[in-house]
């Protein structure tokens, strides 16, 4: 099977979850996805897109506009021509977003034989993740940072960058900052808040911070020039770029051989990060450029970092923990050839920053909030607690859809599960307990849902529903 074939397969088995958009009522505080608006059909009209309902054209532009590839071809073109070469041989490597709510990417090779190639897998959970947590950071950062990460992707998307621009970015930035102030404390809770459905339920939604009016305008716009949001949409790309440097890494290190499995996961992990990161301080068209993507891999690993804490846990499978993963780091940034003396500088001041910002905001949250342990699976629970309470669904059935639209994680279907088994549990102990019987509807509600789209989906809930079931017996 060739890697593109592989990729095909795999797209296909974590598919759209369509059944769970078209669940979600109208009126319930979001888009009426049965009857989407104007706005969209007009956007998916301007696309070469076959007929058909809005769900099977959005997928079919999905399929022919992949991010992931899109970013995979613009890092793939800047580096030097024996890797350019390798990795931008279709018969050898394939890449592209798959329908997961993961959040490190992964290699695979496309059959068992040593001369297959290799598929690069961008899960959409850790994709959307990513884009969220850098907007929330950049919307707290320190406006010097925020400027320098704005210019530097103003200048990828080729926008001019004239005096007269430059000002009115800095003077808009600087106004955001002083008028912020008072709500970085927001900010640092919706960025808790997101990690924290994330480890407990596998879901990234977008925080109610970004989603009620701040939208940012399209590149072309003029208004988007020194926006609050316009740091954040660019470190976004940089992060994303080194997980795609850093998978990239695996296939030219050579990772899948035979002498490969004999070093330690750590080490292996550790190696990728270094040539991505010796490809950023290659390949980067403009030193500002470069600054970014570093600053922009020191993002992607604070995250795991903060992901791994609300796990409890000091490593994410084969990766080695993101502290360790940050000092190296650190570390390429201080003793690099690669980066001249103000670069290097400059790089460090940037890093550093942004990693001090995370980790105060990260101090406010667990001095002002609740543990996470109290917590687990609090979204889910408190839908349903408050549904039962105020005998109205419309949120409920509006929110949940959106959670599992793109997949539906394991974590999100043993929490479901639980929930419905320890219902039922109470129910039969109270009969008449209208409270329990609304939540034991609601939670069926889900689990039809899920049977009605005869997917995948439906044998992991039936799997985790049988698990909890055999829990709770003993």
């Amino acid at each position: 099977m060739t890697p593109t074939e592989y990729l095909r397969t795999r797209k296909q088995t974590l598919d759209m979850m369509d059944w769970a958009l078209k669940l979600v009522p109208r009126g319930g505080g979001g888009s009426y996805l049965k009857n989407p608006p104007a706005d969209l059909i007009r956007q998916l009209d301007t696309f070469d897109l076959p007929p058909g309902s809005h769900v099977e054209r959005l997928k079919v532009l999905i399929e022919k506009h992949d991010p992931a590839q899109s970013c995979y071809e613009e890092v793939v073109k800047r580096l030097p021509s024996p890797i350019r070469d390798k990795l931008e041989d279709e018969t050898q490597v394939a890449v592209g977003l798959v329908h997961d709510a993961e959040f490190n990417g992964s290699v695979i090779r496309s059959g068992r034989n040593p001369d297959d190639g290799h598929v690069i897998l961008v899960p959409v959970g850790g994709y959307m993740l990513t884009a969220y947590a850098s907007e929330l950071c950049m919307l707290a950062a320190p406006p010097m940072l925020t400027l320098a990460i704005s210019e530097a992707g103003a200048a990828y998307v080729g926008q001019a960058q004239t005096r007269t621009m430059r000002l009115a970015r800095g003077e808009r930035l600087f106004r955001w900052a002083r008028t912020a102030g008072p709500r970085r404390s927001e900010m640092a809770e919706a960025l808790e808040l997101l990690f924290r459905r994330y480890v407990a339920l596998g879901v990234a939604d977008p925080p109610d911070i970004l989603r009620t009016g701040m939208r940012i305008p399209l590149v072309t716009d003029q208004a988007r020039i020194g926006h609050p949001l316009e740091a954040g949409s660019y470190l976004t790309h940089f992060a994303r770029e080194f997980l795609i440097l850093h998978e990239c890494g695996h296939i030219i290190l050579g990772h899948f051989g035979p002498s490969s499995l004999q070093g330690e996961p750590a080490e292996i992990e550790f190696a990728a990060d270094r040539w991505a990161l010796e490809m950023i301080a290659e390949s980067s068209p403009t030193k500002q450029y470069k600054m970014c993507g570093l600053v922009g891999a020191a993002a992607l690993l604070s995250f795991s970092a903060r992901i791994e804490k609300l796990e409890n846990s000091q490593s994410t499978g084969t990766h080695p923990s993101a502290a360790r993963r940050i000092q190296r780091l650190l570390d390429f940034v201080r003793t690099s050839p690669r980066l001249g003396f103000w670069e290097r500088m400059r790089a460090w001041n940037c890093i550093t920053k942004f990693l001090q910002m995370a980790s105060s905001m990260q101090a406010y949250t667990d001095r002002n909030m609740p543990s996470f342990q109290s917590l687990r699976g609090n979204a889910f629970t408190w839908l349903l607690d408050t549904s039962c309470e105020t005998q109205g669904d419309l949120a409920f059935k509006d929110q949940v859809p959106r959670w599992v639209s793109q997949a539906i994680p394991e974590r999100f279907c043993m929490v479901l599960s639980v929930e419905r088994v320890c219902t039922e549990r109470r129910l039969r102990q109270a009969p008449d307990d209208i409270r329990l019987r609304r939540r034991l509807e609601l939670i069926l509600w889900v689990f039809e849902g899920v049977k009605s789209g005869h997917s995948r989906a439906e044998i992991f809930l039936d799997e985790a529903y049988e698990m909890a079931s055999r829990t709770a017996a003993h």
